[in-house]
C-alpha cells in the first residue's frame, strides 16, 4: 500500500508498506520506493499519500548480482525484514565483500503481456 514514512534523515518520503511486523505495539515495515531501503516504523511514522504523489514512478530499481545466493544453512535468529531468506549477518558479509568495488552492470528489461 503507498504511503508516506519517515525516512533516516528524519524527513518523510515516498513509501509502500510491506508488511505488519509487530501488534503490540504495531510496528511496520515501509519499503521507500526512492531509495530501495527499508525500515521498521511505528504507525506515528507512518502517513497517507496524497494522489497527486502517485503518478510519479519510483526511482529505486532492484537489482541482483549474480553469484550470490542466500546461504543453505544459516541459523541466525535475525532475518532481514524484506528478505527474510537473508539473515542479517550473511547479509553485513555480503555487502563487506562487494563494498567499495567497481562492478559492469547489464541490464535486462521483463516486459510481462496480459491478455
Amino acid at each position: 500500500m503507498p504511503c508516506l514514512a519517515v525516512y533516516t534523515d528524519g524527513l518523510i518520503h515516498r513509501a509502500k508498506l510491506q508488511s505488519i511486523k509487530s501488534y503490540d505495539p504495531v510496528t511496520c515495515v515501509v519499503e521507500f520506493v526512492d531509495y530501495g531501503s527499508t525500515k521498521v516504523l511505528d504507525t506515528s511514522g507512518i502517513f497517507q499519500l496524497p494522489l497527486s504523489l502517485i503518478e510519479y514512478p519510483a526511482k529505486a530499481i532492484k537489482v541482483k548480482l549474480a553469484g550470490f545466493k542466500p546461504p543453505k544453512e544459516d541459523f541466525e535468529t535475525q532475518r532481514v525484514p524484506y528478505c527474510p531468506k537473508w539473515s542479517m549477518r550473511a547479509l553485513t558479509e555480503m555487502m563487506d565483500l562487494v563494498a567499495e568495488k567497481t562492478f559492469s552492470v547489464a541490464c535486462i528489461v521483463r516486459v510481462f503481456h496480459t491478455t
